[in-house]
């Protein structure tokens, strides 16, 4: 599967490579405000940066502008989801670097303190430069620190809803939960985004991810084996919470985390677990 332009002039919109994601998206069109959110470690960048692979590998231009990851890790989970390896070899990094020469692919990086309006702007030049035709920014929260918060993200969203309106792509942005009371075994609602209103309020459509939380084996715990990633179910629910424009929905993906992708599961698989109560997790 592809991530491309898909539909009419008038359907016209971007698609993720899994056909029961795109069901439930109904295509990102121009103009679009998309947040993504989910608990940390669940794989929100890995869920976005997948779609942005796809979707420079069917020569669609796109910037992933990230604050918490240089580019060079956010090339070798390219790297690793491109080639399915957990370990790149010289080769598979000389391979990538011929194809990533190739490809539209761009990325945006500044481990200094950013102003909303001066990010924004690199935005505006970049599209206007490169021809973007989808943007991604990792993460909102980490953009507004400081005094003023629900000021700063108020001014945020509607920033970069107004900056998708203007260039006439579809923006995703990346937004952090704030602490719950229940810890991760619930999953998430519009209400667990950080200072969620504004965010809640101007965007087109949420996105949340989430994964149930496995005990760690014993013999794991003794030797201190147990890592985050591990204690966290391959089987991710995508949930759209918010849409504009549809009735949103959810579905199921399972997430290699050695090879940084998503996979989409057989429709078998998909019926069965569905049959457990996704929702009930």
């Amino acid at each position: 599967m592809r991530c491309e332009l898909e539909g009419g002039e008038e359907q016209r919109g971007i698609a993720t490579r899994w056909e029961n994601v795109n069901r439930i998206i109904s295509g990102w069109k121009p103009g679009d405000l998309v947040i993504v959110t989910a608990l940390p470690k669940t794989g929100k960048t890995t869920f976005m940066l997948d779609i942005t692979r796809s979707l420079v590998l069917s020569w669609i231009p796109t910037l992933f502008f990230c604050l918490e990851m240089r580019p060079e890790r956010l090339i070798r989970k390219f790297i690793q989801a491109q080639y399915q390896i957990e370990n790149p070899t010289l080769k598979d990094v000389q391979n990538a670097k011929v194809l990533l020469e190739k490809v539209p692919l761009y990325f945006g990086h500044n481990f200094k303190f950013q102003k909303v309006d001066d990010v924004l702007d690199v935005i505006r030049e970049a599209v206007r430069r490169y021809g973007l035709k989808f943007v991604v920014f990792d993460n909102l929260h980490m953009l507004c620190r400081g005094d003023s918060v629900n000021e700063r993200l108020a001014q945020a969203v509607l920033g970069f809803k107004l900056l998708a309106e203007e260039c006439e792509i579809p923006i995703a942005v990346i937004a952090q939960p704030r602490k719950r009371e229940n810890g991760a075994s619930e999953i998430m609602s519009a209400e667990d985004v950080k200072y969620s209103s504004a965010i809640h309020s101007d965007c087109d459509q949420m996105i949340i991810l989430h994964r149930n939380r496995k005990a760690s084996k014993s013999k794991d715990i003794k030797y201190g084996m147990a890592s985050s990633e591990e204690s966290m179910d391959p089987i991710t629910l995508v949930r759209v919470e918010a849409h504009r424009y549809g009735p949103g929905g959810e579905t199921l993906l399972y997430y290699s985390g050695n090879h940084s992708r998503f996979e989409q599961l057989e429709r078998k698989d998909t019926m069965r677990l569905a049959g457990k109560g996704a929702s009930n997790q």
